[in-house]
């Protein structure tokens, strides 16, 4: 059976790029922000990436506030607990049934572009670091920021070495694509956009948790399906548009 381990990284690079992923070439490109989150839970055999991708960072930070406070509000929550909700992260509030209703309700109207790279870890067991760097981090990266139609200024990670594969990812660009494009600006999970990150994070947690069988999970991704535009397990290269997608 063909496995993709027998094929040299770099040899790697250039089958999984193409013309598609430059976009339109007379289209003025739009200014976005970028949430990178990746997790991969020891619990679940499944690793994935989520981005997500805004043209209007603050503002969908400050819906994502007002998600909070709206929860915050609920008469199920005592008023001792009131605040200390507001504060809590969404993956935290997602988890919790109750809570999790109020906010899935509103994430589903929410205006994002989420794209997801996926596998289960059966079959990544033996990938060194560099192979999952590559596949997990740094294409992802690539598909986004090669785009003519969107312009990355400013990616939002905890990811300590986000630098490492941002630069990889903009080298690739010129290397596949001979364009010069400028990095995006790291920013740490602080500040008035910090919410887009936690965005990230519960779209993650989401998918990873539905693609692993777990059936709290397979209620909440029907709130995000809309929102999913690209998926593709990053071993069997099958992709998922929205038009076709079997993650939801």
């Amino acid at each position: 059976m063909f496995s993709f381990k027998d094929i040299a990284v770099e040899q790697e690079v250039k089958t999984k790029l193409g013309p598609s992923r430059i976009g339109n070439l007379e289209a003025t490109p739009i200014t976005c922000s970028l949430a990178f989150s990746h997790i991969s839970i020891e619990q679940s055999d499944v690793a994935l990436t989520a981005l997500i991708v805004t043209d209007e960072p603050e503002a969908l930070s400050n819906q994502i506030q007002s998600w909070k406070e709206l929860v915050a509000r609920s008469a199920l929550i005592p008023d001792a607990n009131r605040s200390e909700i507001a504060r809590e992260p969404l993956k935290n509030i997602v988890a919790q049934p109750v809570l999790a209703h109020i906010l899935l309700q509103n994430l589903a109207v929410a205006d994002f572009s989420a794209y997801v790279y996926y596998a289960r870890k059966i079959n990544i067991e033996n990938w060194d670091e560099t192979r999952y760097e590559l596949e997990f981090k740094t294409l992802p990266l690539l598909h986004r920021l090669s785009s003519k139609r969107e312009l990355i200024d400013e990616l939002l990670t905890t990811e300590v070495n986000a630098k490492r594969f941002s630069d990889a990812a903009i080298k690739l660009v010129a290397e596949n694509y001979h364009r010069e494009i400028e990095s995006p600006t790291l920013k740490t999970s602080t500040g008035k956009t910090s919410a887009i990150k936690e965005l990230a994070d519960i779209v993650a947690k989401i998918t990873a948790s539905f693609i692993a069988g777990d059936q709290v999970a397979v209620a909440q991704i029907g709130y995000i399906k809309t929102r999913i535009r690209y998926g593709e397990n990053v071993v069997t290269r099958e992709k998922h548009l929205r038009d076709r997608n079997p993650l939801a």
